[in-house]
């Protein structure tokens, strides 16, 4: 912990000293990295540092939650208006945003800590961890930059310790091209499965490598870069991790909600074969995730104690009625109404149930906890590897059957059986609706819309819907939702401020 402790001031010291340049560093205030790195304790504290620059802001401030969420579909802020929350939700928001100067900011915190592990860490200082080390850092950077990419476009990519104080942007082809080189290396060093219990579970292994190298290649293939020839890189990368499940000690969970516990311990959430990039919560061994112990998105999601809450995001009023059929098992599990202090399930019309409340999300919530929740956090897991395989099968228009199967998986599990869909347009229609019943509220939502580009037609009909059934009043006139500039976040007013070079994203006001 000490160790931990000096590398994040040796970290804070390089890092954002202050507004007026973007990443420069302070002499005076600089503890040279070449004297801390001396022996694998001090490289293991160093990448600890990135996972907790990268994880921490996500179970403790929730702000890819956020950002991700409220600006889909899936979502709608209905307590009483908090400002800034509820521009995400109306997609009313501007550079001033504290939500994306947050997120930009612990991205790059994220890759600076990154980028000194892979200038100074190596086998004279960290011995025979070097490599797995250097790997993580790379996995870690990559994922920091795939965030990045998708929520603003061109961004810097900064890739070395001292580096041009005010860097322009990056476009978007090389920036991915960095993020694979990353990815292949991580695959090659990380370790291939760390049991739940271990010391070092919770950190990323070969199995999330190739899974994330797939889903970015799934990803460049769909807007806004459409490189269709990505669809069979996916293919092939998915189908390693497919075909070496066992050596990767992944399987698929035969029940929903045991990845969603209730009551939550190490010894349940140790059986859940799914998880491959997560956070830990509340548990009493991790190394990695230990600076923090429960996962908040329950305290915005689960109105407290099932009390009334004026500040609470809840399912948009489709996800009762139209996305989840009656007897999808997901559906009891994600979502629901509260009558006191008892969850009972939502209705087959979504309308009001004596003595209920409105429909909120119930994936997250912990029993044993009433505001916060020991349930892990889902970043990666094997069913999006399955259904991303399936995907990138779909659009080759290949081996369809292949790709039902696993369709027909995810949903015999939801209790819905197999489905009725031939053909590729059908099936692609159908993978769709399964991601969606699938990963409701694990910050995918918004990232699919974008790629499939339906982003714009699909988030103002949610809205419009969600704003009459939340809030029983119209929304008005929302034809501002039709603008392209929504499928980017703008760029943090501070960062265009401090430096010169960076310009904004089209549409949103520059500097």
């Amino acid at each position: 912990m000490k160790k931990l402790l000096i590398y994040f001031l040796l970290s804070s010291a390089i890092l954002f000293q202050s507004c007026e340049k973007f990443l420069q560093e302070d002499p005076r205030s600089l503890v040279t990295p070449d004297k801390f790195f001396r022996t694998p304790a001090d490289a293991v504290a160093a990448v600890n540092g990135v996972y907790v620059a990268l994880l921490k802001s996500e179970v403790i401030s929730n702000q890819n939650f956020f950002v991700s969420e409220l600006t889909a579909d899936d979502a709608f802020y209905a307590g009483t208006p908090v400002f800034e929350r509820d521009q995400l939700n109306l997609l009313t928001f501007d550079e001033k945003s504290t939500y994306f100067r947050d997120v930009w900011a612990n991205r790059y915190r994220a890759i600076s800590r990154a980028n000194e592990i892979l200038l100074y860490v190596n086998s004279s200082n960290a011995g025979a961890l070097a490599d797995r080390v250097r790997a993580e850092a790379c996995f870690l950077r990559a994922f920091s930059y795939f965030d990045l990419v998708r929520w603003f476009g061109d961004v810097p990519l900064v890739t070395k310790v001292v580096s041009d104080p005010f860097p322009a942007k990056t476009s978007l082809s090389i920036v991915y091209d960095q993020i694979i080189e990353d990815l292949k290396y991580a695959e090659q060093y990380l370790d291939d499965k760390y049991a739940y219990m271990d010391p070092n579970g919770g950190r990323v292994t070969k199995a999330a490598a190739k899974g994330l190298l797939g889903k970015v290649y799934l990803t460049m293939a769909g807007e806004p870069l459409k490189k269709t020839e990505m669809f069979a890189l996916a293919e092939l990368k998915l189908k390693e991790v497919i075909d070496n499940r066992v050596q990767y000690g992944l399987a698929f969970q035969p029940v929903y909600r045991d990845m969603f516990p209730i009551l939550p311990t190490d010894a349940t959430k140790a059986l859940n074969t799914e998880n491959m990039f997560y956070s830990r919560s509340h548990s009493t061994l991790s190394s990695v995730s230990g600076s923090w112990s429960f996962n908040r998105i329950q305290t915005w999601t689960r109105q407290f104690n099932f009390r009334a809450s004026s500040d609470i995001i809840n399912p948009t009023e489709t996800n009762a009625t139209g996305v989840y059929q009656r007897n999808d098992l997901r559906r009891k599990t994600n979502v629901g109404r509260t009558r006191g202090t008892t969850l009972v399930d939502i209705d087959a019309t979504g309308s009001a149930i004596s003595g209920a409340s409105a429909i909120v999300v119930t994936k997250y919530i912990d029993f044993g906890n009433t505001s916060n929740s020991a349930i892990d956090l889902p970043i990666l897991r094997y069913t999006e590897v399955l259904l991303m395989y399936a995907e990138a099968l779909i659009e080759q228009n290949k081996d369809l059957d292949i790709a039902k199967g696993y369709i027909n998986m995810t949903r015999g599990r939801g209790g819905i059986g197999n489905t009725t869909a031939v053909g590729q347009v059908a099936l692609r229609t159908e993978l769709r609706a399964e991601r969606h019943r699938e990963f409701f509220f694990e910050g995918i939502r918004r990232n699919d819309l974008v790629r499939w580009g339906i982003y714009n037609q699909t988030v103002k009909a949610a809205k419009q819907r969600s704003f009459q059934y939340h809030r029983n009043s119209s929304i008005g006139n929302i034809d501002y939702m039709d603008d392209l500039k929504y499928i980017l976040f703008p760029i943090p007013y501070n960062d265009l401020v401090a430096n010169i070079n960076l310009v904004q994203n089209t549409g949103y006001v520059g500097r």
